[in-house]
């Protein structure tokens, strides 16, 4: 009895995965032929999607081949030698061919147990792309190390899980592309948190873009550094849990010890808290854009561009009619126009004293952030204007 592996993170399985396997079978016709996705690989880095889509990604692209999760199941770091002996323990008279390639070719003397594993293992080798001397070379001096080799010679095209990610959907079978598409995979993290807010069907989805929008355009105008990528993050992230009700929210500062003590007289400076902190536990943001979120509603003194940016987009993106949104947003263009090169920070300045000027009018709490922001810009100003 002939028994085929073929491991991997299929991180997704694509087609190079299957044209391998196809060539794999072929020469070895094994009686049984095991796909078996790692948890952990030894040699790699973890990865962010779950072992769960991967198994359902083999389940779609090998239907040819049976779906073993027992490395998935045993968790933690999957070492070949404990699925082989699984294996020879299930199948003790079966001859066992493991699939690799030349990479792993290179290293199998650094794998744990190398010498369990040529006692009872026949490496099957399918030479990837452009590697015809490495793999020659390394298929010769593995063989003088007493490793069990044979040669499974495929069609050179190079495809790699890398480009896959990057949003090749050609190299994936259709059912794996339907799959990654509908369970949103393989999105920088701004992509996911846009997917994750539409899937709310916030009715502020309008505001949201228009943050987005705005705070690009401010970014071109004042600080070209900032990514693209954190613009994205932040702007939105910035109201991700807006229509959350104040019980969800404080449920959700309970959970990561934050007590929202005077904040508790202005329930809506709840969201700016509870979305920065979804951005860090949830979203693993990076400290700058969960500064910008927590930031976004208060303002600080001495913000950072990013800071800023979401800030003053929040006021005064596209689809904000309130009157005073509207005069600070004509400011700023006057202030633009006029060749001011401390436009933003006046204009900032200006939106603070008119918030300010609101709530005392109201009678409402305000956040000592906010009277920092206004005070330390108001001396900034001062002192450049000088």
């Amino acid at each position: 009895m002939k028994i085929g592996i073929f491991g991997g993170t299929f991180n997704p399985p694509h087609l190079g995965h299957i044209r391998a396997c196809r060539a794999f079978s072929d020469i070895i016709k094994p009686d049984r032929l095991f796909i078996i996705p790692t948890y952990l690989p030894p040699l790699k880095q973890a990865y962010d999607i779950l072992p769960a889509h991967r198994l359902e990604m083999c389940r779609l692209a090998f239907p040819f081949a049976e779906i073993c999760d027992f490395e998935i199941k045993n968790g933690g770091v999957s070492y070949t030698y404990k699925t082989v002996r699984h294996l020879r323990e299930s199948y003790p008279d079966a001859e066992l061919f493991m699939l690799i390639g030349t990479d792993q070719l290179a290293q199998l003397e650094k794998w744990r147990e190398s010498g369990y594993l040529s006692e009872n293992l026949t490496f099957a080798v399918a030479p990837r792309y452009g590697d015809k001397a490495k793999f020659e070379k390394e298929f010769e001096r593995h063989l003088g190390m007493g490793f069990r080799l044979v040669r499974i010679p495929i069609a050179e095209t190079e495809v790699s899980s890398t480009e896959v990610r990057s949003g090749s959907s050609t190299l994936l079978t259709p059912e794996v592309a339907k799959y990654i598409k509908e369970h949103h995979l393989y999105m920088n993290k701004s992509e996911q948190i846009k997917a994750d807010l539409y899937a709310q069907k916030p009715r502020r989805i309008n505001h949201i873009e228009g943050v987005y929008e705005c705070a690009l355009e401010l970014r071109d105008t004042h600080f070209p550094e900032l990514t693209d990528e954190k613009i994205a993050e932040a702007a939105y992230m910035h109201d991700f849990t807006k229509e959350w009700s104040a019980e969800k929210q404080l449920e959700l500062m309970a959970e990561y010890g934050v007590k929202p003590d005077a904040e508790g007289l202005a329930e809506k400076l709840f969201h700016a808290r509870t979305a920065a902190l979804l951005a860090k536990h949830i979203y693993n943001l990076s400290d700058d854009v969960c500064s910008a979120i927590y930031y976004h509603t208060t303002g600080r003194a001495n913000m950072t561009p990013l800071e800023k940016v979401i800030y003053f987009a929040d006021y005064i993106e596209k689809n904000r009619t309130y009157i005073d949104c509207v005069d600070v947003r004509d400011t700023y263009k006057m202030l633009m126009e006029q060749g001011d090169p401390l436009a933003l920070d006046k204009a900032i300045l200006y939106s603070l004293d008119l918030t300010l000027e609101n709530l005392l009018k109201k009678c409402q709490y305000i956040h000592e952030d906010t009277v920092s922001a206004r005070n330390y810009l108001y001396l900034t100003i001062n002192r450049k204007d000088k």
